[in-house]
């Protein structure tokens, strides 16, 4: 079953929130909606819910159209980042109370006890809900959602209120059984750790506008703007601004003292004035400035750990501060002059409205 999102269109007032938006959460996968705070990503997912409607537009779940639908004719289950669950009851009552009336009357006793347990709520049924954890009412939530069997599932931000070591338990634990359960599920987030986990398709929105469609490998390779660029890295990208230029020893891309070689057919027209060159800072790493037209050069000002590597900042001459993985070597020393060598790293050349292309920087 497959849900289709068709040139959705939605305002607030005289405010656009999402523009033509268009994507597909294929049958039994998680489709991940990732985007920064205010791009429109929640709107979605509450106009797929029925609880907002668009203003152009269609909704399409397994061939049929539900944009008109009500939100308890779409057979959706919601799970929200503020938990889903009347506290004051126990955890029994709350799965009872979620349950469809015909399994109610037909097992109600026995599903609800394997509901638990597969949630890992056995123990806990006879507790008010308002007692568990963070991460128990977050289970809590998904399994209200699921004990009744929805087609579709749709999660907003459902990690967001935890802390670290609880996000990275309640991932996989989520992700496992939305797989067990083979249920379509959309997931909003504005976390890439999320989108990273559930392995799936990824949309990238915005400005409430589709700005890439691709796994989350895909989105981190090959990012189709400066958006995109910025929102799957880990740390800032490098961003050099140039363009190209041909010559007789072949064609270059070109930045105030920067000059690199670069190979493949990368067109250069009138109409497009400058192009944006990404390095990701991990890709990055001293070399001994052979080749001095194809490096940055700056003044190291100090390290710092993250994800299991040190990382340098380097103030380049015009102030700017950029940041690089430092390699077996270890880390320059405050003060010392660093060069980075790009030739040999392949970067990301984006074009300011025309998306990307690779370069083949020669070794």
């Amino acid at each position: 079953m497959t849900l289709e999102v068709i040139d959705i269109s939605k305002r607030f007032g005289a405010k656009p929130v999402l523009t033509r938006v268009s994507c597909r959460a294929e049958a039994g996968g998680i489709t991940t909606i990732l985007g920064a705070s205010g791009c429109g990503k929640t709107t979605l997912l509450r106009l797929v819910a029925g609880l907002e409607m668009p203003d152009e537009g269609r909704i399409v779940w397994s061939g049929v159209d539900i944009t008109a639908k009500k939100p308890g004719e779409r057979d959706v289950g919601l799970v929200f980042q503020e938990g889903g669950f009347y506290g004051h009851l126990s955890v029994r009552e709350n799965l009872r109370l979620s349950m469809n009336r015909k399994d109610r009357r037909k097992d109600g006793a026995s599903s609800i006890i394997a509901m638990a347990e597969r949630f890992g709520l056995q123990h806990h049924l006879d507790s008010r809900a308002e007692t568990l954890s963070g991460g128990e009412g977050q289970r809590l939530s998904l399994a209200r959602s699921l004990i009744r069997n929805p087609r579709l599932m749709l999660l907003d931000e459902p990690f967001s209120n935890l802390d670290l070591v609880l996000q990275r338990q309640l991932r996989e634990f989520v992700f496992d059984r939305l797989r067990e359960f083979g249920k379509t599920s959309v997931l909003v987030t504005h976390d890439h750790q999320d989108a990273q986990a559930a392995d799936g398709t990824v949309v990238l929105l915005e400005q409430g506008r589709v700005a890439q469609i691709d796994t989350w490998e895909g989105i981190y390779r090959h990012p189709k703007t400066p958006y995109a660029a910025r929102l799957v890295a880990f740390l800032e990208p490098i961003c050099i601004t140039g363009s190209m230029e041909d010559g007789a020893s072949g064609r270059h891309f070109v930045s105030r003292n920067i000059k690199i070689p670069v190979s493949g057919a990368v067109e250069s027209t009138s109409e497009r004035e400058y192009a944006q060159l990404y390095y990701r800072p991990e890709d990055l790493e001293p070399n001994d400035g052979r080749n001095k037209d194809a490096c940055i050069t700056g003044i190291a000002e100090r390290s710092f750990y993250q994800g299991g590597a040190r990382f340098c900042i380097l103030r380049r001459e015009s102030g700017e501060r950029l940041t690089f993985r430092c390699r077996n070597g270890g880390c320059p020393q405050r003060g010392e002059t660093v060069r980075l060598g790009l030739s040999g790293v392949d970067p990301i050349l984006i074009w300011p409205d025309d998306g990307e292309i690779i370069l083949e920087l020669p070794q």
